[in-house]
């Protein structure tokens, strides 16, 4: 079975799991979804989000799962059309919508051939999904269907630091991802990649020391966890890069 159809049927699997017990996914969406040891990143990407996200703006939001994201720009007023590959994420996207009282036009859509319009979107996002594409083919679509002007915003895993390489390889040998996506994550290579074809591009980095969260957690609490992983954060100088467990980037 080719990969994508793996991921596919195992996100559906996931989301048809979800509905079923409805009234704990639509607890929380976005960043507050996420434990706040693990937060920052989700809450810097979100605010790139928010600084384009004018009402009437045309936001796509590609591999959006379950639709975690979705909800924001919508709240904001934008047009937000949201696309998965499996279907039953995109029935969750629907009634995440429903909760949130906004609208989000929900299409099944493979992000390497998306089945919209030149100059279509003024804000392209992703989250988490840049490992389940051929970044070449990809960064071409983004660019055809973004307008001059648009904004393409990102949050990843970052594929350098040691201890997330091999926790990414044991989930790969657990049969919890395929080999693709394990050899996708994102790295130096994609982030040039990304700087050469969107003009002003800029990522911030987090969780240099996310690893050590298991140990932290024995004496301390979340909530200085996650003051301490942002102090760490704010100081580390460009030589730690490499260490960060996330990247977020536009």
């Amino acid at each position: 079975m080719h990969d994508r159809q793996i991921e596919q049927e195992r996100y559906d699997r996931a989301a048809r799991h979800l509905l079923a017990q409805e009234s704990e996914f639509l607890k929380s969406d976005g960043a507050r979804s996420i434990c706040t040891e693990l937060r920052s990143p989700y809450e810097e990407y979100e605010k790139r989000i928010s600084l384009v996200a004018r009402p009437g703006c045309r936001v796509l939001d590609l591999c959006c799962g379950t639709g975690l994201y979705s909800v924001l720009p919508a709240s904001l007023g934008a047009k937000v059309t949201a696309t998965d590959i499996a279907s039953a994420n995109l029935e969750v996207v629907q009634r995440r919508a429903v909760r949130a009282s906004v609208s989000i036009r929900a299409v099944v859509a493979d992000a390497e051939r998306m089945p919209f319009a030149d100059k279509s979107f003024d804000v392209v996002t992703i989250a988490n999904s840049l490992s389940y594409v051929d970044l070449d083919i990809f960064i071409s679509e983004v660019e055809r269907v973004l307008c001059p002007g648009g904004f393409f915003i990102f949050v990843d895993s970052f594929n350098h630091n040691p201890v997330y390489v091999l926790n990414r390889y044991v989930h790969y040998l657990r049969g919890h991802r395929t080999w693709s996506t394990l050899v996708r994550v994102p790295s130096r290579k994609t982030l040039q990649k990304l700087g050469a074809r969107f003009s002003e591009f800029s990522v911030n980095y987090f969780g240099h020391l996310s690893f050590l969260r298991p140990i932290l957690s024995w004496f301390l609490a979340s909530d200085r966890i996650a003051r301490f992983s942002k102090s760490i954060d704010r100081i580390a100088p460009p030589i730690f890069q490499n260490m960060a467990f996330k990247i977020v980037g536009s």
